[in-house]
């Protein structure tokens, strides 16, 4: 595999870079850190791993197996299989931990339902076996209190993305989907106050909901890298993100590369 960098100055020279990949081979560990000084409860997670050929099935069921032998069972989204169409070469999983100790450190596997005595952990879904609309889905998310908006100021003029609008008006990808986590991925266009859009910022958001709406988190990423506009440049803007009217990330001045995100 070639890795290409461009560090986005016009008098840049490409870094082209040859990386060996090697496939994960035996068996595999994960590791989960509490990062707080509390104890938790009933903690989302979702994380992604690959396979080697012939090493799970798409028909399996997959859990995670604690060093405690606990099973916790795993939502599944098959990503790639391999070329013989039947074992899975990627996929993502999610769950939730019942519990975590203050800094606590667990180590898993992932196994096949069957391989273990202990009974699965029946982790707590809060309101959701009792809202006919469990799992939820975008319609329920669209009307919920969430919502996330960017302001980018540039130039004296404010560029604005509302994520609900997007969903409402942009085609959107269902990325997870099942009973523990749904996500969905939206693009669009940065809008001045007379709905002009930037030739060149384009903003894509990725909004993953566990539950019931009981856990919402929201990555955001900002391209300056449109292949088709003329005089691709350089920015500097000040940038404002707020999620329910909160300001959760801002900063003044920020350059963004031209063909970056």
């Amino acid at each position: 595999m070639k890795l290409t960098v461009n560090d986005g100055h016009d008098n840049s020279t490409p870094l082209i870079q040859t990386v060996e990949v090697y496939p994960i081979m035996g068996k595999q560990l994960f590791t989960f850190n509490n990062l707080s000084n509390s104890e938790q409860t009933n903690i989302p997670f979702t994380f992604a791993s690959v396979f080697k050929k012939g090493g799970v099935l798409q028909e399996q069921s997959l859990s995670l197996k604690l060093a405690n032998e606990q099973i916790i069972p795993l939502q599944t989204n098959i990503k790639a299989l391999h070329n013989d169409n039947h074992s899975i070469h990627h996929a993502i999983f999610s769950g939730f931990f019942p519990k975590m100790s203050a800094l606590e450190t667990i180590n898993a596997e992932i196994v096949a339902s069957t391989q273990s005595s202990q009974p699965e952990v029946q982790y707590n879904k809060g309101n959701l076996s009792s809202n006919p609309n469990f799992p939820i889905d975008l319609a329920s998310l669209i009307d919920s209190h969430w919502n996330l908006t960017i302001d980018i100021t540039l130039q004296d003029v404010t560029y604005h993305v509302n994520a609900k609008t997007l969903l409402l008006n942009q085609p959107s990808t269902h990325w997870l989907q099942g009973e523990v986590v749904n996500e969905w991925i939206v693009a669009g266009h940065f809008v001045n106050p007379n709905n002009e859009i930037h030739p060149h910022l384009l903003a894509q958001l990725a909004i993953r909901v566990y539950g019931n709406l009981d856990h919402i988190r929201t990555s955001f990423t900002i391209e300056n890298g449109s292949a088709y506009t003329a005089s691709p440049k350089n920015l500097t803007y000040d940038i404002s993100v707020k999620q329910n009217n909160d300001i959760i990330y801002s900063q003044n001045a920020l350059n963004h590369l031209r063909n970056t995100r």
